[in-house]
């Protein structure tokens, strides 16, 4: 028998991924300030805000990911303005994202400033250097979303 495995190239984890059509996800929660305050010394979100990260998170999972069977959240980060959810393994992102915002809604746990970003899934951990989020709501926004402060700090 003949082997012909050394006519195709070699694909990477992140083709691969883009061939599978699975993307990220990111949910981004505006925190109340941007830099340190006086009930945040740090600048890096309350508990209060930490709190509401972690139960939009359940939310996410329970009321989004599982409904839908795709999806997961994969935890998130806080500080520099912002509260991120990470949703990995997204096959179907327009229904996730409608979801997500009806989710959202009808718990209460839309702010003002939410935005919600895709892009290809990265093999196997967030490389924040590569590829950015797209925006894909609010609906008629553009661009990218930041995960590292805002758009005119000098480390963007």
């Amino acid at each position: 028998m003949m082997d012909n495995t050394s006519d195709f190239p070699e694909i990477t984890d992140e083709e691969w991924n883009a061939l599978a059509g699975k993307f990220s996800v990111v949910v981004q929660l505006p925190l109340r300030q941007y830099g340190p305050g006086e009930d945040d010394p740090l600048g890096l979100g309350t508990t209060a805000e930490l709190e509401h990260r972690h139960e939009v998170e359940a939310l996410l999972q329970q009321e989004v990911c599982a409904r839908l069977r795709q999806g997961s959240v994969d935890g998130g980060d806080i500080g520099a303005g912002t509260a991120n959810i990470f949703i990995e393994d997204v096959i179907d992102v327009d229904s996730l994202v409608e979801a997500t915002v009806a989710a959202m809604l009808e718990s209460g746990a839309m702010r003002e400033g939410v935005v919600i970003g895709y892009r290809p899934m990265q093999a196997g951990w967030r490389d924040f250097g590569s590829e950015p989020y797209r925006i894909l709501w609010p609906k008629g926004s553009s661009g990218d979303v930041f995960l590292w402060g805002m758009p005119d700090d000098p480390i963007q």
